[in-house]
């Protein structure tokens, strides 16, 4: 009995001490960079090594080098460990093996040993797997290299340490551009007539009772201003729904006014026009009839309220047509944008081919565009660069306001502040006074050092000049 139980013992601590030796079986991964920070344009070399527990020899292993292809450039690999390897490859990581979003693309490497000697056989541990060059491209601040596998060797778990490609702080501390503008409505023409607004009696057909609504002259969307159709005697009949000829076609009394009376009450009436009188009165408001792509795309009923129509204007609603500028190739039929279903109030969004509605009478708002350029540019002279010290420019008059758009030869270096007339600029808009307006613009390199200031000195809101200073740190 003695022996046998000291047997037993003997068993169960060699069982102890298998199963402690599995549990720190490892295979390793390491990477080395050639140099730890780069610049756009700047390259490193990633030289991957492994190692196994006690340097065993094991059945192989796939690799995965995880990285960020919109600021690392990856070139073709050198020193490659070509015992039992497998075809390498860049892949896409649609599947995010490394849970991080950030790299987009990975270099899968494989090796397996077919010899059955165990892998890597002839390769002294930690052997080089490959190096691998990399190169920060435009936008490059920094990036971070992982590891994942696609197999380990049976028994082993795998262990790797993110290689950090960090960011040389950028020194260049100038514009590569630098515009002025000021706004265009100083000197453009003036727009599209804006109605005021008007008060409707509400569906109780009172006035102030509570329900009273305030029918919007316009609505500003994008580059494009609509109006609302003229009510009541803004239009006159006499002039824009003519009477009736033989044909039947024009108005009546009673129809050149049609009111919406479940939205806006009885107080006010929408005049409605034929075709080419709504043409003429759109282009009297200095305006256009809208076309239908611009109605669908701006004018949309609001799904899920029976009487939504852009609900804040109170235009007219119940059954509406309006008048769209769409014609035809031979530009002799006319079409018109349906808002309403008749019979339920239902929003229906349709545009339907009215040629036969030429002569009737139906609703038209108008639409304005902005000016073609919402500033006008101030030219300088000559024309910029970062190495010219002085630039004039003629500013028209009447100018108040002045917009500067500095552009910044590195991005990653800022506009360290604007000064006019001796007060900090919030943003890049400032206020111009009578005679002397002195500007600063002083830029910050991305390492917290060097500085360039350029000063523009604008005079009397006419003739602008302008000297840049470079300040070394």
């Amino acid at each position: 009995m003695p022996k046998i139980f000291r047997n037993v013992l003997i068993i169960s601590s060699l069982l102890v001490t298998v199963g402690y030796a599995s549990a720190q079986q490892v295979q390793t991964v390491t990477g080395t960079l050639s140099v730890a920070e780069l610049s756009a344009g700047q390259s490193t070399s990633l030289t991957v090594t492994y190692q196994a527990t006690d340097d065993a020899k094991v059945t192989g292993l796939g690799l995965r080098l995880h990285y960020d292809s919109s600021v690392l450039e990856m070139g073709d690999y050198t020193d490659r460990l070509r015992e039992s390897a497998q075809p390498f490859q860049i892949k896409d990581d649609t599947s995010d093996f490394d849970s991080d979003p950030k790299t987009d693309k990975y270099f899968l490497t494989s090796w397996a040993d077919t010899s059955g000697d165990g892998w890597p056989f002839d390769a002294v541990q930690p052997a080089t797997l490959y190096a691998v060059p990399l190169t920060a491209i435009s936008g490059f601040n920094g990036s971070t290299l992982k590891f994942t596998t696609s197999s380990t060797a049976a028994g082993y778990s795998f262990e790797s340490t993110d290689v950090v490609v960090a960011k040389i702080p950028g020194t260049v501390s100038t514009l590569s551009d630098l515009t002025a503008s000021y706004p265009a409505f100083v000197t453009a023409a003036g727009g599209i007539n804006i109605p005021v607004e008007k008060i409707g009696n509400g569906p109780d057909t009172t006035s102030n009772t509570g329900d009273d609504v305030t029918v919007k002259g316009s609505y500003v969307v994008g580059d494009l201003t609509f109006v609302r159709p003229p009510v009541n005697l803004e239009a006159p009949a006499a002039t824009w729904c003519p009477a009736k000829d033989s044909n039947g076609d024009g108005c009546t009394t009673g129809n050149n006014t049609a009111k919406d009376p479940t939205r806006m009450g009885t107080n006010l009436g929408f005049r409605r026009m034929q075709f080419a009188e709504a043409e003429a009165w759109c282009s009297a408001e200095n305006g256009r009839l809208p076309t239908r792509a611009e109605i669908t795309t701006h004018i949309m009923p609001l799904v899920g309220n029976g009487k939504a129509f852009e609900t804040d204007l109170v235009w007219p609603q119940k059954s509406s047509k309006y008048w769209t500028a769409d014609k035809n190739t031979a530009g002799d039929k006319a079409f018109v944008f349906t808002t309403r279903n008749s019979s339920n109030d239902n929003v229906v969004n349709n545009v339907t081919q009215s040629f036969n509605l030429k002569n009737s009478p139906l609703w038209v708002m108008c639409v304005g565009d902005k000016p073609a350029a919402s500033t006008k540019a101030i030219t300088l002279t000559p024309a910029f660069a970062s190495d010219v010290l002085s630039y004039t420019a003629t500013v028209a008059n009447p100018v108040t306001e002045v917009t500067l758009a500095p552009v910044l030869t590195d991005s990653f270096a800022a506009v360290d502040s604007i000064t006019a007339n001796g007060t900090e600029v919030t943003g890049s808009k400032f206020t111009m006074a009578d005679g002397s307006n002195p500007v600063d613009v002083k830029v910050l390199a991305e390492d917290g050092t060097g500085t360039t200031t350029y000063s523009e000195l604008l005079l009397a809101q006419r003739l602008w000049r302008l000297r840049l200073l470079k300040e070394q740190p």
